[in-house]
């Protein structure tokens, strides 16, 4: 009993650490609660479509894509930071904004349309049917005429000055995917980067793809808009579901690429808003990570990282599971989650080369996690 309580105290403590560097809540405002008939919907409905650059508008340099769903409060929060950005700056003939509306039921027209009566660089689509985040995103770069696609989440916060950050990054390094930090927990000091350079540039293959994977954010991610050939579409279409189209849309463009560049802001010019802890997500995502290693691009450069996801993914899900299940953050779905542990996969090699994470599946089999609230 002894050997339990001290090995129950070692885990919640380790468990409180990941919590405290907000690691897992990277992908909260990514990925919903998904069930299989809303993967094979995706599927389906993405089909016939094709992921293509539309002609540029001349003077637009950026796009910034808003995938959204039934969030009318916080999109409204965030159209508004935008659009003083933008004014601020005076950017409105560089910068459109586009919310593609993942057909909300709740008056997200209605507040998109509040903003657009003001500002023509607001722009508004919505989908027939529900395509599913990967399908929304899809949907928006295809969507997206201007040179580049900064996708950014409904509920996250831009700083004042980010919108021109962006821009005169671009401009001045011509990259073809844009990344940066993000402060999440919002007090976060240090960001995912800490090159030195302002604006730091990397042009090796295997380097670029390390950055793209590097703390999986939807909005810090800024990418080049490419006519992609039907072999790529193919691929992205049948990774609808996963939840990681941003960063195959981030492949696919370094892959199109005649010089292959990745730029980074290493300093954060973002941030999640108070409801960062709220998860409507299950860990299944990290299951399904090592399925972007399967993208040509990272396949040619970089063939060892489809099993070195496979395994982070592994242990990632059962670190997010663990302090869910601890009460640190409020899962709006507990059923859900205690579905999940119960078919979670038992992977004895990779349990044995990982004690820590061996012992965290147990507690969560026997449904004898400590239990930690929210701080306040």
């Amino acid at each position: 009993m002894f050997v339990i309580s001290v090995s129950v105290g070692i885990v919640d403590f380790i468990g409180n650490r990941l919590v405290s560097s907000g690691l897992f809540l990277s992908y909260a405002a990514t990925w919903k609660i998904m069930r299989p008939e809303q993967h094979q919907l995706q599927s389906e409905t993405l089909g016939n479509s094709e992921i293509k650059m539309h002609s540029n508008d001349e003077d637009t340099t950026l796009t910034i894509a808003i995938p959204t769903f039934n969030r009318a409060s916080k999109l409204d929060g965030l159209l508004q930071r935008l659009t003083d950005s933008i004014l601020h700056h005076s950017l409105q003939s560089r910068v459109k904004v586009l919310v593609s509306d993942n057909a909300s039921t709740d008056n997200t027209s209605a507040v998109v349309e509040k903003h657009r009566n003001s500002h023509e660089f607001i722009l508004y689509e919505c989908n027939k049917s529900n395509l599913g985040f990967d399908g929304n995103v899809f949907a928006s770069f295809e969507r997206s005429k201007s040179t580049y696609t900064w996708f950014f989440s409904d509920d996250d916060i831009p700083d004042q000055d980010a919108v021109k950050r962006v821009l005169d990054a671009l401009v001045n390094t011509k990259t073809d995917v844009l990344r940066m930090s993000f402060r999440q927990p919002p007090t976060a000091i240090k960001g995912a980067f800490d090159f030195e350079a302002r604006v730091h540039c990397i042009t090796d293959p295997k380097s670029c793809i390390e950055i793209v994977f590097r703390w999986p954010k939807i909005s810090t991610y800024v990418i080049r808009n490419q006519r992609f050939d039907a072999i790529v579409n193919d691929y992205h279409r049948s990774t609808v579901g996963d939840g990681y189209s941003f960063i195959l849309l981030a492949l696919s463009a370094l892959q199109s690429s005649d010089s292959c560049k990745v730029a980074i802001i290493s300093d954060p010019i973002a941030s999640c808003d108070i409801d960062f802890d709220r998860l409507d997500w299950t860990p299944s995502p990290f299951l399904n990570s090592y399925r972007q290693a399967e993208h040509p691009f990272v396949a040619t450069h970089s063939p060892e990282l489809k099993s070195q996801l496979r395994r982070r993914g592994y242990y990632g899900a059962i670190g997010l599971a663990f302090v869910a299940k601890s009460g640190k953050y409020r899962v709006s779905d507990p059923k859900a989650y205690d579905k999940f542990i119960k078919e979670f996969p038992i992977r004895p090699r990779y349990l044995l080369a990982s004690p820590r994470s061996l012992l965290k599946l147990i507690l969560l089999k026997l449904n004898f996690v400590p239990e930690r609230r929210p701080s306040t």
